[in-house]
C-alpha cells in the first residue's frame, strides 16, 4: 500500500475542485488546458500562478552534480521517488517506456531518488530495473524534496507521498504536480504530455 501524508487526505477533494474550477474557467496562461491525468490516488493539479523550478543541484550516479537548468528548453518530468516504495517500483517501467518514446532534445524524465545511503541501492535498482531512458540522481538528504509535515516550512518541491510527480514546462515553470503511481505508458498520459511539448 502507498505511504499518504495525512495531509493529502484530507486536500484531496479539495485540491480536485479546485482543480475542476481553474479548468472551467480556463485560468491556465495558455488558451487550453492539458487532457485531465488521473491516477487512483488523485489528479493532476495545475499551479496557479506558474512558479519557477527551484535551481535544484542534484547528485547523479556518477557522484558529479547536475544542475536543473541544464533541462531548459526540455519539458521535464520531475519524479520524486523511492526503490523501497512498491508504487514506484511498480510505476517505473511506464516511466522507462514514456522516456524511450519521446525525443531527448525534447523531453526527459529525472526520476530523483529520496533513497538515504551512499547511492548504492539506487545504482543496483537502475541496473535491475535496465532503466537506460530515464536521467536517476539523488537528494538522500531531501534537500529538495521532502514529505510535508504540519508545523515545519513547506518544502521546495512539497512530496505528498511516494511517488509525486512534477511536470516543468520548457521555461523551468512549475506547472503541476500528481500523487500516486500512474502508467506513463497509456494514450492519455501520452497525449497529457504531448500537450507541454506542443506548447509554443
Amino acid at each position: 500500500m502507498m505511504w499518504v501524508h495525512p495531509f493529502l487526505r484530507i486536500a484531496t477533494a479539495v485540491l480536485v475542485s479546485v482543480a475542476a474550477t481553474l479548468s472551467s474557467a480556463t485560468a491556465h496562461p495558455e488558451s487550453l488546458d492539458p487532457p485531465t491525468l488521473r491516477n487512483g490516488i488523485s489528479q493532476f493539479v495545475l499551479e496557479e500562478p506558474l512558479r519557477p523550478a527551484p535551481l535544484m543541484r542534484l547528485r547523479g550516479l556518477d557522484g558529479r552534480t547536475l544542475s536543473m537548468d541544464k533541462f531548459y528548453g526540455k519539458v521535464v518530468l520531475l519524479n520524486f521517488w523511492a526503490s523501497w516504495c512498491a508504487p514506484c517500483v511498480e510505476e517505473m517501467p511506464s516511466l522507462e517506456a514514456l522516456a524511450a518514446s519521446l525525443p531527448s532534445d525534447r523531453f526527459v524524465v529525472v526520476a530523483v531518488s529520496l533513497d538515504s545511503g551512499d547511492g548504492r541501492q539506487v545504482k543496483s535498482f537502475v541496473k535491475r530495473h535496465n532503466l537506460r531512458h530515464l536521467t536517476v540522481v539523488r537528494d538522500p538528504n531531501h534537500e529538495f524534496g521532502a514529505l510535508t509535515s504540519e508545523g515545519k516550512p513547506e518544502p521546495t518541491m512539497p512530496v505528498y507521498g511516494y511517488p509525486t510527480t512534477y511536470i516543468l514546462d520548457k521555461r523551468g515553470l512549475v506547472t503541476g504536480f500528481l500523487v500516486g503511481p500512474t502508467t506513463w505508458d497509456s494514450p492519455l498520459a501520452r497525449s497529457f504530455i504531448d500537450y507541454f511539448i506542443n506548447l509554443k
